[in-house]
């Protein structure tokens, strides 16, 4: 299994429409394979923080769910 460490800004994908589709292809093709155990994420401890500190500039945004989500990730 892979293992990779993943940047915020591809978290921040999983949640919103970036500017280029490609990227939020790439992202969501990225956590189904986090799903099915196909990949192994090492994350630093703070990621979801620095996840949530760049939402809540964005509009439109559910920061609750956004949260809740991240909170539910392994």
């Amino acid at each position: 299994m892979k293992q990779l460490v993943v940047d915020s800004t591809v978290c921040v994908n999983w949640f919103m429409q970036p500017h280029g589709k490609r990227e939020r292809v790439a992202a969501l093709d990225l956590l189904e394979h986090i799903r099915k155990k196909k990949v192994y994420v090492s994350q630093p401890p703070i990621w979801r923080s620095h996840v949530v500190a760049v939402l809540l500039r964005k509009r439109g945004i559910d920061i609750g769910e956004v949260v809740e989500t991240l909170l539910a990730v392994e």
